[in-house]
């Protein structure tokens, strides 16, 4: 039988109070796993604490407002007990991230290309395969955005700047958060039809967050609905707004309905 590449068991987390009021949970035991290649899609309501999720795996969360129990296994190790040193080669090599505000995933004071030679110091790559990736993500060649800074480019372009990034690596894990939220109706067509050509190509599971439930019905292989912090089902693409179990579920996409189509 084969291993998940990553099982979350019992995650739980806490915000934690500076007073004697009990600490807020924020994610309450939640479990699952994703398969190698496997593209998992997670939806749900702004703060039902997707992005928490997303960022407590590698512990992105600030230790010092935040409690992480429970287990999240990542090719055998244990990423919640694992030391920063060892974290930062896993957010290096093996997991990559593309985050919905991608101004904050770029030191703005570098230029873009200074950006991506860093990454070769542990990942080798060419040139013309960023060039290409660009082209098809119909961005400037990568020549000329190599030479422009973060604050140059428009929030949509840097968004699939910060795609090619975290695909470039090669990694076993890229954890997407709301990728297409700056991006219009034809680009963000692209941008998934090229991210999912690539990770099926690549073998590369994917954690995608998203409130669209026309990219989940289209790319996934299994949607988790996330509710105040609760997994509250996973469901199955062929099944996915076929057999609902949930009246929550339900109820989200008919307010999806109501405001997207």
């Amino acid at each position: 039988m084969i291993s998940p590449l990553i099982q979350i068991e019992s995650l739980l987390v806490s915000k934690l109070t500076n007073s004697k009021e009990e600490s807020r949970i924020i994610l309450k035991n939640i479990s699952f796993s994703l398969d190698v290649g496997e593209f998992f899609t997670l939806i749900g309501e702004n703060g039902s604490g997707k992005s928490t999720l997303a960022l407590s795996l590698t512990q992105l969360i600030p230790k010092n407002k935040f409690r992480i129990d429970g287990r999240a296994y990542f090719l055998a190790d244990e990423l919640l007990s694992m030391s920063e040193s060892k974290l930062n080669s896993v957010r290096r090599e093996k997991i990559s991230y593309i985050f919905q505000n991608p101004f904050n995933a770029f030191d703005p004071i570098r230029t873009i290309g200074f950006q991506f030679n860093e990454i070769q110091t542990y990942r080798n790559f060419i040139n013309d395969e960023l060039n290409d990736y660009f082209i098809r993500l119909q961005l400037p060649d990568y020549k000329t955005l190599s030479k422009r800074y973060p604050f140059e480019l428009s929030g949509g372009m840097l968004q699939r700047v910060s795609s090619v990034r975290a695909i470039i690596i090669k990694p076993n894990l890229i954890i997407a958060d709301e990728p297409t939220s700056a991006l219009d109706k034809p680009i963000s067509n692209i941008f998934m039809n090229f991210l999912y050509e690539y990770t099926r190509m690549n073998q590369i599971s994917i954690l995608f967050i998203t409130q669209d439930f026309e990219i989940a019905k289209k790319y996934s292989d299994r949607i988790g609905i996330l509710k105040d912090g609760e997994l509250i089902e996973i469901i199955p693409r062929e099944k996915f707004l076929i057999e609902c179990s949930s009246e929550y579920t339900e109820k989200l996409y008919s307010s999806y309905r109501s405001v997207y189509q």
